[in-house]
C-alpha cells in the first residue's frame, strides 16, 4: 500500500485532469469541420497554401506591391509592383532563406514609372 501526501494527491489528481481535458480538446479537434476539410486537400493544394504564404510573410519587409496572386497547378503565379532593385532583392533572398524555391520570371514591366514583375514560384523538387 502507498501512502501519497496530501499536496502529492492533489499534484496526481490535477495532471489526470489536466491529461483528460487535452485529450477532450484534441479528440474535438479530430472531429472538426475545419479538420476534416483539410484532411480532403491534396499535397499539392497544401503545397502551394504553404508557397502562398511564405511568399506573403517574405513580402512584408519590402517596399513592394503584391498587385495579385494566382494559384495554379504546381505553380503560384505572383505579380508585383515596386523598384527593380527591390524586386531582384526579394528574389534574391527568398531564394538564401528557402533554397528548394524556383522562380521562373514571366514579365518584367517598366512603363510609366512603375516597374511589374510576373513570375512563376515552385517548389523545386528535383534532387
Amino acid at each position: 500500500m502507498m501512502v501519497y501526501f496530501q499536496g502529492e494527491t492533489k499534484r496526481i489528481s490535477a495532471e489526470v485532469d489536466e491529461e483528460i481535458l487535452l485529450q477532450e480538446a484534441e479528440t474535438t479537434f479530430l472531429n472538426s469541420e475545419s479538420y476534416q476539410f483539410v484532411k480532403q486537400l491534396d499535397d499539392t493544394m497544401l503545397d502551394l497554401e504553404g508557397l502562398y504564404h511564405l511568399v506573403l510573410s517574405s513580402m512584408e519587409d519590402r517596399p513592394l506591391i503584391m498587385v495579385s496572386t494566382h494559384k495554379e497547378e504546381g505553380a503560384l503565379d505572383v505579380v508585383v509592383q515596386g523598384s527593380t532593385l527591390d524586386m531582384v532583392q526579394w528574389l534574391v533572398g527568398m531564394q538564401k532563406v528557402h533554397p528548394t524555391l524556383r522562380f521562373r520570371i514571366e514579365k518584367f514591366i517598366h512603363s510609366q514609372s512603375v516597374t511589374t514583375l510576373q513570375c512563376k514560384i515552385y517548389e523545386n523538387t528535383k534532387n
